[in-house]
């Protein structure tokens, strides 16, 4: 089988490798990318077998097509695909991508791939803030999820080919619809990326950053890790599912609000100690692996159920407030 890479930057290059390492002998795995020194590391390092000089040397000489490009260069990807078959019929070709947006993704691709081309929407739930072949690793997608969102009426072989590279990939598939996903994935990874640029320009802007700059540690970096990301897939993510985003942003401003208000209300004490234990709890179990409206798999060992949290929380209550009022009496 040959398959063709575009962009073979972090994730193109991780693709890569891991196809090389885990693959069968008989599989070919070519690469193109706009940036000659991404391209050159990439085949230095072993992630491509062959180097092609333009897009449609790869595009003609390959089965199926993974794009791992910045977002919005796909819709020119497309449109030379488009170009190529009106001259050079294509056939049995099969296309997936690695973009963490998928519904503009799949309206260019309705919209702008001939009838005859198989574009099936894919987005591995894994990644780094660092950038390019030099920092790939072809163990990134171990079992990490891996969304597709196949177009209406894909052949059920071509599917069939996309989940053969996510297995070989390391990965769980995952099939959602394209709004659905860019919805979901606005929660839990784009909106959390431009609350860290937030929190990250809050703090340098202060007048004090060289004095908090010094006191920062491992807290304050982990909690604006993401402000590394490349700009430019910052700027792509926002342009293809900016309403999602706003959307998402608001509620926590909402949720931020109401922290406000129980953290200086003395008489929310109750309510603020069991929200922030109640949190805690729910957090163990989402990092014991408790995921999905249930959890399936082996008992949370080391995490408490609800009633005995419960009764935790209450003797851990009634000792704090039965302190402060102590203290507040002497």
């Amino acid at each position: 089988m040959k398959i063709g890479i575009i962009g073979t930057g972090l994730i193109g290059a991780s693709i890569g490798l891991r196809l090389k390492s885990h693959g069968e002998e008989k599989i070919i795995v070519a690469g193109f990318d706009s940036n000659k020194d991404n391209l050159n590391l990439a085949f230095k390092i072993g992630a491509i077998s062959k180097k092609m000089k333009s897009a449609k040397e790869l595009i003609l000489n390959s089965n199926l097509i993974i794009i791992a490009t910045p977002i919005l260069d796909i819709k020119n990807i497309f449109i030379e695909i488009k170009r190529i078959d009106s001259s050079n019929k294509i056939n049995d070709l099969i296309i997936t991508d690695t973009l963490s947006t998928k519904e503009k993704v799949i309206d260019w691709a309705i919209e702008i791939l001939p009838s005859n081309v198989v574009f099936i929407g894919g987005h591995p739930m894994a990644g780094s803030t660092e950038v390019g072949p030099n920092y790939s690793d072809g163990n990134m997608f171990e079992g990490a999820k891996w969304v597709l969102t196949p177009i209406k009426n894909v052949p059920s072989a071509a599917i069939e080919s996309v989940l053969s590279l996510i297995e070989a990939m390391g990965a769980e598939s995952m099939f959602m619809d394209a709004k659905e996903h860019d919805s979901y994935v606005a929660a839990v990874s784009h909106m959390p990326l431009f609350l860290q640029y937030a929190l990250f320009i809050l703090v340098r802007n202060s007048n004090a950053w060289s004095e908090l700059s010094m006191l920062a540690s491992s807290g304050f970096k982990s909690a604006t890790r993401l402000t590394g990301t490349n700009p430019s897939l910052a700027f792509d993510i926002n342009e293809t599912n900016q309403e999602n985003i706003v959307h998402w942003i608001g509620r926590y401003v909402d949720v931020l609000n109401q922290l406000k208000e129980l953290l200086q209300n003395n008489s929310s004490r109750e309510d603020f100690f069991r929200l922030i234990g109640s949190t805690n709890l729910d957090y163990l179990k989402f990092d014991e692996g408790a995921i999905g409206r249930e959890h399936w798999g082996e008992p949370l060992t080391d995490v408490p159920d609800f009633n005995v949290f419960d009764l935790l929380m209450g003797g851990m209550l009634t000792e704090k407030l039965s302190r402060l009022d102590m203290n507040n009496k002497k």
